[in-house]
This record gives structure tokens, C-alpha cells and sequence, in this order.
């Protein structure tokens, strides 16, 4: 299944995806993370070691003046995703990191095939890859270029990830209001670095006019912010602590999407 994480820039959605692919495999999923960020910061968090290798290069090829992915999704997944050192459920996968090089890349294509090929099947991938048997857990870049693009791709779950902030509330709100979503993609929110019952309050209020439900809640959490401060991997933090334990709730709130119970 598909989970798709939508935000503002710096809103959490790596630390998230991070949370929430470990939560999975702690329970017997496999899981394949998915840093769609063109500065990657997914590996970090998820304790493996920061990369700006471009795992997807050469893996679409020319074909009658355009271009086709070298395999199915599936397959290119298995060639070219990481395995993670002590969690033998979880892949990771990103494109590479392109701030700084993607202009020169687009611009001198021809001596850059190897990385645009990669950016191409990145995109690609990132519309289309799923496990149906397991997890496919895809950290977008912050604002809604990306989803408008089609990156959210047609089915699974879209998350947005909320903070009690004006500017965050309101490219959710953005999101919500995009157009009509696809019909095989359920659309909710997380409630992100909530302080107070008055800042909860405040993201749903925010979302019920665009009928966008808050699946759950995660609170600020001193636990997650001193791992931060010492540089230690976000998933090492107890499981018990307050942040993980929502996350928790939101990995039973995806299992059940994933099985709705049969209608009456």
C-alpha cells in the first residue's frame, strides 16, 4: 500500500515517514521508504547513512525519441533500493540529491544521461510504485509543486502533515483544494507539533471546510527534540515516548484503511 506524505517544507513529514516506516516493520511489514525530496534528509532520520548517490541512474532508457523505465517499478525497486542495516524489513530508495546540479542536469542533458535518466524514472516510480503485499512509504518535497505534478500518483494514502500554524493550515487547505484527487487516493491529515488541545483544535478546524479528517495527533515531544539536539538516528527514541506512540495509532488508522471492514 501507498502512503504518500504532503506538507510545508519543515512541517515533520521526514521524521514521519521515518516514525512510521519503523513502527511497520516492527510489526512484520516490509517496507520500502522513499526520499522524493531534491535535498534528502530521509536517511538520516532513519538512521542510515546520508547519501546524494543517485540509486535510480540509468534506470530509464531512450525509446523513439522519448523515454521507458528499464523494468517494472517492482523490479527497479529490487535492483536499486538499499537494504537498512539492522532492519532487514525496510528498503530505502532516493533519487540523489539535485539542488544544486538538477539545472545543470536538465540544461546539458546529453552529458548528464546517466543522472536524467535517473530523474526520470525517479518520477516515474514515484507516481507509480507499490507493494501490495507490503508498504511503499513516499516523503514528498515540502509545497504542492510536487503533488500537482502527479507525484502523490492515483491510489493509496495521501497525508498531510499539519503543524497548528497559519502557513501550514493553509497550504493543507491548499492541497485539499486542488482539484479533484484521484479516486484510489484517501486523502487525511496528521496533526503535527501539538503543544495544547487549543493548537488540535485549531488544525481541525482548519480542515473540516475542505472535509479533510485528522487521523491522528502528534505531540511535541522532548524525547524526539534531545535526539535531534545529540544527532542521534529520530527512530532510536522509545517507542513508549509520546510521539511514537501516535504514530502508532496512525500505523492501526493505515492498516485498516489498507482492510476497510466489509459494508453492512
Amino acid at each position: 500500500m501507498r502512503v504518500v506524505l504532503l506538507g510545508k517544507g519543515g512541517s515533520g513529514k521526514s521524521t514521519l515517514a521515518a516514525l512510521l516506516a519503523t513502527e511497520l516493520t516492527s510489526r512484520g511489514e516490509a517496507v520500502v521508504a522513499i526520499d522524493a525530496d531534491t535535498v534528502p534528509g530521509l536517511a538520516q532520520v532513519l538512521g542510515l547513512e546520508p547519501t546524494d548517490e543517485w540509486h535510480l541512474a540509468n534506470q530509464a532508457v531512450r525509446d523513439n525519441g522519448g523515454w521507458r523505465l528499464n523494468g517494472t517499478p517492482a523490479e527497479i525497486v529490487d535492483r536499486c533500493s538499499m537494504p537498512a542495516a539492522g532492519n532487514p524489513r525496510l528498503r530505502f530508495l532516493q533519487c540523489g540529491n539535485v539542488d544544486a546540479d538538477l539545472k545543470d542536469i536538465e540544461f546539458r542533458r546529453e552529458s548528464n544521461l546517466a543522472n536524467w535518466s535517473g530523474t526520470i524514472a525517479f518520477n516515474s516510480l514515484s507516481r507509480q510504485y507499490d507493494d501490495p503485499g507490503g508498504w511503499a512509504i513516499v516523503d514528498l518535497q515540502g509545497g504542492t509543486l510536487q503533488a500537482a505534478g502527479g507525484l502523490a500518483g492515483t491510489k493509496g494514502v495521501a497525508l498531510l502533515v499539519v503543524e497548528p500554524f497559519a502557513k501550514s493550515t493553509m497550504t493543507a487547505r491548499r492541497f485539499a483544494g486542488m482539484g479533484q484527487w484521484p479516486a484510489g487516493i484517501q486523502l487525511a491529515a496528521v496533526a503535527n507539533k501539538v503543544a495544547s488541545a487549543d493548537e488540535e483544535d485549531h488544525v481541525r478546524a482548519a480542515l473540516a471546510p475542505v472535509g479533510v479528517p485528522v487521523w491522528t495527533v502528534v505531540p511535541t515531544d522532548p524525547a524526539l527534540q534531545r535526539a535531534e539536539r545529540d544527532g542521534r538516528p529520530l527512530v532510536t527514541v522509545d517507542p513508549d515516548s509520546p510521539a511514537r506512540r501516535a504514530v502508532a495509532h496512525l500505523a492501526d488508522r493505515l492498516i485498516d484503511a489498507r482492510h476497510p471492514a466489509p459494508s453492512a
